[in-house]
């Protein structure tokens, strides 16, 4: 059986919604090890910039998700 529009939709979407979790991880991670006795600003602002990419994929996404499933 072939999947549908809906279902390719639904699978890619959620894929972007995991790749968007990954980045506000990494944005953590990177935060929490930047800080501390060897703090490196370059890190720190890294993981800033991921964390705040990775919301707002997260946040488009589920608009798209909404969207596509109203």
């Amino acid at each position: 059986m072939k999947p549908t529009t809906i279902e390719l939709t639904s699978k890619h979407l959620k894929f972007h919604k995991l790749l968007s979790w990954v980045f506000i991880l990494l944005g953590l991670i990177s935060i929490v090890s930047g800080s501390g006795e060897a703090r490196d600003e370059s890190i720190i602002a890294w993981g800033c910039l991921s964390g705040i990419l990775g919301f707002v994929w997260l946040v488009v996404t589920r608009i798209r998700i909404w969207w596509n499933h109203s």
